[in-house]
């Protein structure tokens, strides 16, 4: 918990809180303020994105970058968070959408799902990703979203494919923690930057809107969850392409 200590024991040994929430357990116990109140309606299966991708990914977009209309945005990786950008960019009516991973399965998900450009880095050995992308905008994006775990190497290309004077590199991901980020400090002279966040900056109230807006019609899990599986099967997802699958505990 927030204070260091634990709720939960087994065999007299404390058991830790997976950030906090440990919800991979059937009965849990978390802080109040991490507590959201929702509609009964709604089913289980469809509330679970709701507790990292769908935030994480129109967080990124609406709350943190604010990606207006018109903008140009790079998407790296294509996992469910980084299809949350994807989708919650085209809602913004963003003009150019790339998609970025090395799993051409993910990149017609993102395809199907709003991106207007792909790239997979093994298509283009003898190119960087920045280079691609600024051959076609000239100058590079607008924004670019960083939503897997390839490392510092991925958050460099990632901040050297957005453009000079405004342009916007978020990182959703969690590089380890003796990772180091290097870049020339003329970047931010002329007006890049870099940030994270964590969980799109949503605050518990706001997921409580944000599952409002999917039982209205105004968010689509459509493309997101593929699959299901029983709990005993878990380990069978290592060779699962599926953007989410459903694990259920019965």
């Amino acid at each position: 918990m927030a204070d260091g200590t634990s709720r939960f024991s087994a065999k007299g040994k404390d058991i830790h809180h997976y950030k906090g929430v440990s919800s991979l357990s059937e009965y849990t116990v978390v802080s109040a303020s991490a507590v959201a109140v929702i509609q009964k309606d709604i089913p289980l299966e469809n509330l679970s994105l709701f507790a990292r991708c769908i935030p994480s990914g129109y967080g990124a977009v609406n709350n943190v970058a604010k990606v207006p209309a018109g903008a140009t945005v790079a998407v790296y990786g294509c996992g469910g968070v980084g299809l949350s950008v994807i989708k919650a960019a085209k809602e913004a009516n963003a003009i150019k959408i790339f998609a970025i991973d090395v799993n051409p399965t993910k990149l017609e998900k993102a395809k199907s799902l709003g991106a207007t450009d792909t790239i997979n880095p093994n298509d283009h050995p003898d190119e960087s990703v920045d280079e691609i992308i600024n051959k076609q905008l000239m100058l590079g994006v607008d924004f670019a979203f960083v939503a897997c775990n390839g490392g510092t190497q991925v958050i460099n290309t990632a901040f050297e494919s957005t453009i000079l004077g405004w342009g916007f590199s978020l990182i959703l991901s969690e590089p380890s923690t003796d990772s180091v980020l290097a870049t020339i400090p003329f970047n931010f002279v002329k007006g890049k930057s870099i940030t994270s966040c964590a969980n799109g900056n949503v605050k518990p109230s706001e997921i409580s809107s944000l599952v409002e807006k999917f039982a209205s019609g105004s968010i689509s899990l459509d493309g997101l969850v593929e699959s299901s599986t029983a709990l005993d099967q878990v380990s069978a997802l290592h060779d699962n392409n599926a953007v989410r699958t459903i694990v259920s505990f019965s």
